[in-house]
Order: C-alpha cells, then sequence, then structure tokens
C-alpha cells in the first residue's frame, strides 16, 4: 500500500514536493515570492537597496554631467589660451623700441640717447620734498 500511495500522481504529497522544487525564476515571473514571509519580513530591507540603487544611478548621472561640463570649459579654456598667446605676440611686436620711436617721432616724441641719472638726495632735502 505504501507503494501505490508513492506512485499515485494524484496525492497531495507528491504535489508538495513539486511545488517545493520549482525553480527561483519561475517563483519570480509568477509572483510568488511576493507572498512569502522572507520577502514580507525583509521589505523595509529591500527599500533600503532599492533608494541606494536610485542614489548610485543618480550619482553617475550627475558624474557624467559634470564630466561633460568639464570637457567643455576645458575647450573654452585652450581657445582662450591660444587667442592669449597670439595677442601677447602682436603686442610683442608692436611695442618693440624701433616701432616705438616710428610711430611716435611724428608726434615729436622721441627716445632719449643719454641713460638716465641717479641723484643722491640728503635727508634734509628728502625733509623738505616730502
Amino acid at each position: 500500500m505504501n507503494k501505490e500511495k508513492d506512485h499515485n500522481p494524484n496525492n497531495t504529497e507528491s504535489k508538495f514536493r513539486k511545488r517545493k522544487f520549482r525553480l527561483p525564476i519561475m517563483q519570480v515571473i509568477n509572483g510568488e515570492i511576493l507572498q512569502k514571509e522572507y520577502f514580507l519580513k525583509n521589505l523595509p530591507f529591500f527599500f533600503y537597496i532599492a533608494f541606494l540603487l536610485a542614489v548610485y544611478i543618480a550619482n553617475v548621472y550627475y558624474a557624467e554631467n559634470k564630466i561633460r561640463e568639464i570637457s567643455i570649459v576645458e575647450e573654452r579654456i585652450k581657445e582662450l589660451h591660444t587667442e592669449y598667446i597670439s595677442i601677447k605676440a602682436d603686442w610683442t611686436e608692436h611695442s618693440k623700441e624701433h616701432l616705438l620711436d616710428t610711430l611716435l617721432r611724428p608726434s615729436g616724441i622721441r627716445i632719449s640717447t643719454m641713460p638716465p641719472k641717479v641723484i643722491v638726495v640728503s635727508k634734509d632735502e628728502k625733509a623738505k620734498i616730502y
């Protein structure tokens, strides 16, 4: 009689065994896992994990946005540096002494050929001046 019980497919014990050995993926797909005591007991922890995932994803988007902004600013810095170098080269070229002499000669201003003189002032004279 015991053998008949084991081979009988309508037996409740064999149905229980079949149900017990179901794949966990099938339990997730059909929603059985949401009814398990383990899931309900740890629901706050699952919400915490979901919150951390959301924060992580937001952080990744924020970091990617900042990286894009940094690359734009670096490009702008390169452009401004090139512009600075070209303006500095133009300014250096225009500020050469012989160019200044030729530009200012028509207005009557000339470059001095004598070196500057150093005048020594005594303490009394300095007190009178200042």
